[in-house]
Parts: structure tokens; sequence; C-alpha cells
């Protein structure tokens, strides 16, 4: 291994050290926002949380591409994709979806913190 190959793979393990905190970090804030949005009375009280979910959800997307955590991104991704639709108004808060939103951050949450590792194959 040369000595730039090395000083790259030094630099990713202090990256996905730093990112392991900070996944932890989205994670538990999305899990408070998913379980406000299930309480929620109305579309106003709504609209502020998915705003919040969608921003923890889009921020922990940009973190795991940025340290090569593929799994973890596409996950964000889809939804990142369904929260977008709750705020245009294209889609409801319904049970169902409430459903896979929790089942996602379950996926989530079982994701190795590693550059390209692959999660369980439920993802």
């Amino acid at each position: 291994m040369s000595a730039v190959s090395h000083d790259d793979a030094a630099f990713l393990a202090k990256l996905l050290e730093t990112f392991r905190d900070e996944a932890d970090e989205h994670l538990a804030e999305i899990s408070r926002e998913l379980l406000a949005l299930e309480k929620a009375a109305g579309a106003g009280e709504q609209s502020g949380i998915i705003e919040r979910l969608f921003r923890e959800v889009h921020s922990l997307k940009g973190a795991s591409r940025a340290v090569r955590v593929m799994d973890m991104e596409r996950i964000c991704q889809a939804m990142e994709d369904r929260l977008g639709q709750l705020k245009r108004g294209e889609l409801a808060a319904s049970s169902a979806l409430m459903d896979a939103l929790h089942s996602a951050l379950s996926l989530l949450e079982r994701i190795p913190l590693s550059p390209d590792a692959g999660a369980d194959d439920e993802v």
C-alpha cells in the first residue's frame, strides 16, 4: 500500500469516527420527529415537523455519501422522496406511510457504518 493510500485510509477512518456520532444524532432526531408527526393534530402542526424531518434525513444522506455508506444514502433518498411528497401535499401522513418511514429508520439503525458496507438483504 502506498503512502497516499495509507493516508487516504487513515483520513476516511477519522471521518467515519466522526460520522458515527453524527449519524447517531440524526437517527435519534429522526425518531423523535417521526413520533411527533404521528401525534400532530393538523396540517399546520405537521408542516413544521415534516420540514425538520426532511432536513434531518437530507443531512444524514449527505453525510453518509461523504463517507461512502451507500446503503444509508439510498434509504435516506427514498425517505427524502416520500417526505418531499408530504411537503408538497402529494401524499398524506397515513398509517401505512408512517409504518414505512419507521421501517426505513429501523434499517438505517442496522447499517454497518463503514465505507461501501452492505446492509442486510432487507435493504
